[in-house]
This record gives structure tokens, C-alpha cells and sequence, in this order.
């Protein structure tokens, strides 16, 4: 019952402080971005984190430079994570009672007006989507889900939530659209 009152409490607040968010939208793609913000939630799946640091890798080859919240949902970071100095970290420890990210970084980040916001959560993932909605990013991409209505471009993957195919699908619409 508290579980559902807090997620209720938390998107009412986020849906307030949206309605003040000012930002610049604008088309971009992986052709004319300069900066990127990526976003992902961490499981105990290594395999999920090295999809996103092969991404995070790429965008840099193609001289986009990166900038990377992931949120572990545990009381503990897995020692794994730890090592990734591409990687700002969030955990339980580091949100509010209503999943608000309180770390000293988020304010920065989602002050940066990135060229994109990448939120490669393809699950509910309540304090990725404060810093989400909250971003001064040119456009947002995220997965189309009917509780993350804030991004510029919502992509369908169907039944695949994998990060990599999801991954994937960015790619392709990042560098179609014109």
C-alpha cells in the first residue's frame, strides 16, 4: 500500500515540476549530436552492463561525448559497477522517500542542455524518469511506454526489452531521421 501511495506521490510531484521545465527542442541525431546523456537502470545481469558501455563507446567514437547516470536498485552496488569511472552511480541510498534522486550530480546533469537524453530503461524505473523529465536536453528518446510521455521520440520494441535490442532500434532511428 505505502509502495503505491510513494510511486503516487512521486509522479504528481514530477508532473508539477514538468510543467515549469523550459527547454530548446530540437531534432537531433547521431549525425549533428555533439553530447549525450544516457540513462539505465543496473541489474545483476553483467552482460546488460557491458551492452551499455559498448554503447557508450560507440557514441564516443562517433565524437559524442558521453555522460552517464545508471541507478542499481539494491541496497548494494555489486562491486562489478563500482570500477566504471564513465558512470555516475545512483542506489537506494541516494533518492528520497518519493524515488527523487538526491545525489550531488543529478542537479548538474539535468541542468546540461545534452544535444540527446537517452533513457534506455525499458521498465519503470521511477528516479531515471525525475531526471528524465526533469533534463534540459534538445530531445529525448525513450522506449514507448504509457507512463514515460515526456520523451521527443518514443520507440516501440514490441516485446524485446533487451538493451540490446533496444540499442539497436536507437541506433537505426538516430540515424534515419533527418
Amino acid at each position: 500500500m505505502f509502495g503505491s501511495l510513494k510511486k503516487n506521490i512521486s509522479n504528481y510531484v514530477l508532473q508539477k515540476q514538468g510543467k515549469h521545465l523550459v527547454r530548446s527542442k530540437e531534432l537531433k541525431t547521431l549525425e549533428n549530436s555533439s553530447t549525450a546523456g544516457i540513462l539505465f537502470k543496473l541489474t545483476n545481469n553483467s552482460s546488460d552492463f557491458d551492452t551499455y558501455l559498448e554503447f557508450m563507446h560507440y557514441l564516443t567514437s562517433r565524437n559524442i561525448r558521453v555522460f552517464a547516470i545508471a541507478y542499481y536498485e539494491g541496497k548494494n552496488i555489486p562491486a562489478m559497477y563500482l570500477n566504471s569511472k564513465e558512470i555516475n552511480l545512483l542506489s537506494f541510498h541516494n533518492i528520497n522517500w518519493h524515488f527523487k534522486p538526491t545525489a550531488p550530480f543529478i542537479k548538474a546533469f539535468i541542468e546540461t542542455e545534452y544535444d540527446l537524453l537517452l533513457d534506455l530503461s525499458t521498465e519503470e524505473c521511477l528516479p531515471l524518469e525525475h531526471i528524465s523529465q526533469l533534463s534540459r536536453a534538445k530531445f529525448k528518446v525513450g522506449i514507448n511506454n504509457s507512463s514515460k510521455n515526456f520523451t521527443d521520440l518514443m520507440i516501440d520494441v514490441k516485446d524485446n526489452t533487451s538493451p540490446t535490442y533496444f540499442i539497436e532500434q536507437i541506433k537505426h532511428f538516430l540515424t534515419i531521421l533527418k
